[in-house]
């Protein structure tokens, strides 16, 4: 009956040291995911969505439809142009595609930066990929509308390297 008794107060000790263990790794999980979303990279990710989305709510300026040179009048060129939150590589590919863009008939259908049709002016971090580099945004108030963004970290400053719809862009 001892051994029995003994044996059940050694089983029950085991059971709340794993427990205990398992719930601190779990806590330092937590803190790490939540560090991550905090780190540098991810809020410059954050902070281009953000001042790309002001940009597209405060346009309302209205561009003539037989416009062929963005470079005067379109807002998003113009912040593309402009911004420091994004890398040359970035910066000359988009420029490009928006210029492109106005020489196609119907536009370039889903927004270059987003990948979507619409946006969500209100983000928030979902997460953050440290060894891809990869920040996924998330809309507040439409949470199915979601952006990867490729960082990037260039002479010690981080910048936004690509973006897209994360079912569309495989990077």
């Amino acid at each position: 009956m001892k051994k029995i008794f003994c044996l059940a107060i050694v089983l029950a000790v085991f059971v709340n040291v794993n427990t205990f263990s398992a719930t601190r790794k779990s806590n330092s999980n937590k803190k790490n995911s939540s560090s991550q979303i905090n780190s540098e990279a991810a809020q410059v990710a954050l902070k281009f969505l953000k001042e790309y989305t002001e940009v597209l709510e405060n346009n309302t300026t209205g561009i003539p439809n037989d416009v062929s040179n963005p470079e005067d009048y379109d807002v998003e060129y113009i912040y593309f142009k402009t911004t420091d939150l994004i890398t040359e590589r970035f910066r000359n590919e988009l420029l490009k595609l928006t210029v492109e863009c106005y020489s196609e008939e119907d536009g370039c259908g889903a927004d270059l930066i987003t990948g979507h049709q619409y946006y969500d002016p209100k983000l928030k971090i979902l997460s953050y990929n440290s060894n891809k580099v990869i920040v996924i945004i998330q809309g507040i108030d439409m949470p199915d509308f979601k952006v990867k963004v490729k960082v990037k970290n260039v002479n010690g400053k981080w910048l936004v390297d690509n973006s897209g719809a994360p079912d569309m862009v495989d990077w």
